[in-house]
């Protein structure tokens, strides 16, 4: 095979990768974007950040179908059992192993991109703790009782040291039955509870199918680089249907594009740079 035959197969396989749009002024967007974060000096105190670099990527997007079956029951008398099936589709950054899904803004239109990193925070605790947290995401709030005992009691404190649950206190029940004997002579008594600060959209949302509100491109921008694949889609399928309690299935990749920023502060013996991401892209 000669030069030109090689450049024609980079060609071909070019044209097979899809892409999100990046809206008309993304360049515009994204430089006010960054400058409105950009960190300022506070009086006397440490020192004012400037935009070193602004440069266009592009991350690589995992798309999964994932597929789950919920138990339901029919009938009046004889409930008979049924599965209904529920499928979606998700997008992880397969670089940064984050999970994106489309923010809503007023009249429920989209209004930007959100990226949860759910899926690094379950990779990286045990077992245990995982299903812990999962419970606490499907089901609410807990009492603190029900989480001191030898199985959860190990993993709660390990949640709550990395902030991911947390304890709150509630009169509500106690007020609902102040004509009780646990009413404590008719004064309510707050008792103490544990719930998720994780949260996602539920399965259902359609939040999270992307080509749903986002325009494609036809074409890759060649000159800009694209991240390149940290995590692969048989780790992320495992730990999809860990949290959807599901079967995911790897359906390619597709690539949007965003602005990353590096802004640096401090002098020249003690630099310090901080990193920004963007992602202006073009919606229906």
């Amino acid at each position: 095979m000669n030069l030109t035959e090689d450049r024609n197969v980079e060609d071909e396989e070019k044209t097979d990768e899809s892409a999100f749009a990046s809206a008309e002024a993304a360049e515009t967007d994204a430089q006010g974007y960054f400058e409105s974060r950009r960190k300022k000096k506070i009086l006397m105190f440490g020192s004012e950040e400037r935009i070193d670099q602004i440069m266009k990527r592009y991350a690589p997007l995992g798309k999964f179908e994932v597929i789950k079956k919920e138990e339901t029951k029919t009938g009046v008398i004889f409930k008979k059992k049924s599965f209904v099936e529920k499928k979606n589709t998700l997008y992880v950054d397969l670089a940064h192993l984050k999970l994106f899904y489309i923010r809503k803004g007023m009249l429920g239109k989209a209004s930007g991109i959100e990226r949860s990193d759910i899926l690094q925070i379950l990779s990286d605790l045990p077992k245990e703790a995982r299903n812990l947290l999962l419970d606490l995401m499907e089901f609410g709030s807990v009492t603190y009782e029900q989480v001191c005992n030898d199985l959860d009691e190990k993993q709660r404190i390990l949640l709550m040291q990395k902030g991911l649950i947390e304890k709150y206190t509630s009169k509500s029940d106690n007020i609902m039955s102040l004509a009780s004997e646990e009413a404590n002579y008719g004064y309510p008594q707050e008792k103490v509870y544990v719930r998720s600060k994780v949260h996602i959209p539920k399965f259902e949302d359609k939040v999270y199918e992307l080509s749903s509100f986002l325009k494609k491109d036809e074409v890759i921008d060649a000159s800009c680089p694209k991240d390149s694949i940290e995590f692969s889609p048989e780790e992320t399928s495992e730990l999809l249907e860990e949290l959807f309690l599901g079967e995911a299935i790897f359906d390619g990749v597709v690539y949007t594009p965003y602005y990353l920023c590096r802004y640096m502060s401090g002098t020249e013996k003690s630099k310090s740079e901080r990193y920004d991401m963007y992602f202006p892209l073009q919606f229906l």
